[in-house]
């Protein structure tokens, strides 16, 4: 999916901590793009 790199920073605020996971294409092509996206417009 163009313009991701299929990763997401997760920040806690709580305990000042952040750290990188990495997310499938299938999460990516699910919920934020393909029909999804065109459901929530």
């Amino acid at each position: 999916m163009d313009g991701f790199f299929n990763s997401l920073l997760r920040v806690d605020l709580t305990n000042q901590t952040y750290r990188t996971e990495e997310i499938s294409d299938q999460v990516l092509q699910t919920y934020l793009g393909g029909v999804k996206a065109w459901q929530l417009t």
